[in-house]
């Protein structure tokens, strides 16, 4: 036996997985544009911190997809970035650095990373009038989270 000369509580130690499924307040710290995995595209790609509550200051990214010789996945990224746009009261934009240091609601969802580590996704961006339904101080878990309901994320 060997006396670790306090107590650990496990408790006591933030865990740098993912963030629970939920909403939280949060902003775009940085955004910068790369090229796609095959090249033939362009990526834009998001830095997220939480700015209050327990998880403040943990980070979370998304990736869009902003021209992509895929229509669809080019389209699925532009609807995503509709949400931001519009969850920050913003029209038409040029530069990705008007997204940064606008408060906004992001949801979060948990992605199965199979052989890999989990990973968030995000869901939905809101106003930041529109809410927190689900408190960043939330303890789910994925085996009680909401996304292991059945529901396709």
């Amino acid at each position: 036996m060997a006396a670790l000369g306090k107590t650990f509580d496990p408790n006591d130690v933030q865990d740098d997985s993912v963030l629970p499924a939920g909403d939280y307040k949060a902003q775009i710290i940085s955004s910068e544009i790369s090229a796609t995995k095959a090249g033939d595209g362009q990526r834009l790609n998001l830095t997220y911190e939480v700015t209050d509550g327990p998880f403040a200051k943990r980070q979370f990214w998304q990736g869009l997809n902003i021209v992509n010789p895929n229509a669809q996945a080019q389209a699925i990224s532009e609807r995503e970035l509709k949400k931001i746009t519009s969850a920050l009261g913003l029209g038409a934009i040029s530069d990705s650095d008007v997204l940064h240091f606008k408060p906004m609601i992001v949801t979060l969802a948990i992605e199965d990373g199979g052989a890999y580590r989990d990973k968030n996704i995000v869901k939905n961006n809101k106003p930041l009038g529109a809410g927190v339904t689900a408190s960043a101080t939330t303890t789910q878990t994925a085996a009680t989270g909401p996304w292991n309901a059945g529901v396709a994320a």
